[in-house]
């Protein structure tokens, strides 16, 4: 069998020329577009990672924006929660010190009220006391007051305490005053005591009718006061004491 080298050159030279065609007209556009389309798809996707950056920054932000707001309000809160407990605290500090003013005025007037009632009683009881006490020892024993107490003292001067016989000791003179004139016997009983206690000190008499009843006793720096006044300070403690519940009233020094 003979091959036709004619014809299968030429068969060559069509299929040669079929290759350069195709590549020419038919794979050439083909790459082409493909390469088109596959940079088309690049730059997409570049845009596409560009805009989820782009997201992903503004969802950053947001959040940032949310901390900061929060973290605001936040602040903002636990200012007004320590304005409002400031304020709570003054209101009731101002509550606290217009209550203590209030209990403060009240004792005020309290006290003021019971020294007014005390001074009143006081007033009041010691004319008709010493009246009915003078009554009593002119109607029983036919001596005033002044005498009786005079008496008394007289009786007591031997139970001077340390303080007091020193005083007398110091002392240059003695003077006994009453609200009205002793008796003679009244100041015999008193020279007999005075000299037993204090011997060689002078004893005078003196009247002093704005004194309180009774009988005061003066000599250096000691005094010793048998008046009506000592017991009405007894009574003035007792209504101190019963008008103010709780308190113990500090009893007046009131000679037996």
């Amino acid at each position: 069998m003979s091959v036709d080298w004619i014809t299968v050159a030429a068969q060559i030279v069509n299929f040669l020329i079929l290759i350069w065609l195709l590549k020419r007209f038919l794979y050439k556009p083909i790459l082409n577009g493909i390469d088109a389309r596959e940079a088309d798809i690049a730059a997409r996707v570049a845009a596409a990672d560009s805009a989820l950056a782009d997201a992903q920054a503004a969802g950053a932000a947001h959040r940032a924006a949310l901390a900061s707001q929060a973290a605001e309000k936040t602040a903002v809160m636990d200012a007004v929660r320590k304005d409002a407990a400031d304020e709570r605290a003054r209101l009731s500090a101002d509550a606290d010190a217009d209550a203590a003013a209030a209990r403060t005025a009240w004792a005020a007037q309290m006290a003021q009220t019971r020294a007014a009632y005390a001074a009143d009683l006081h007033d009041a009881g010691a004319e008709a006391l010493a009246a009915l006490t003078r009554k009593a020892l002119r109607d029983l024993a036919g001596d005033t007051l002044e005498d009786r107490v005079a008496i008394h003292l007289a009786a007591r001067l031997g139970d001077l305490d340390g303080d007091l016989h020193a005083a007398a000791l110091r002392a240059d003179a003695g003077t006994a005053i009453s609200s009205k004139p002793l008796s003679p016997d009244a100041r015999a009983a008193l020279d007999t005591a005075f000299h037993a206690v204090m011997p060689g000190l002078p004893i005078s008499y003196a009247v002093d009718a704005a004194q309180s009843p009774g009988v005061v006793l003066r000599f250096g720096g000691g005094q010793v006061a048998w008046t009506l006044k000592a017991y009405l300070d007894r009574l003035d403690a007792e209504l101190e004491a019963r008008l103010t519940p709780g308190r113990h009233a500090r009893r007046a020094q009131v000679p037996s």
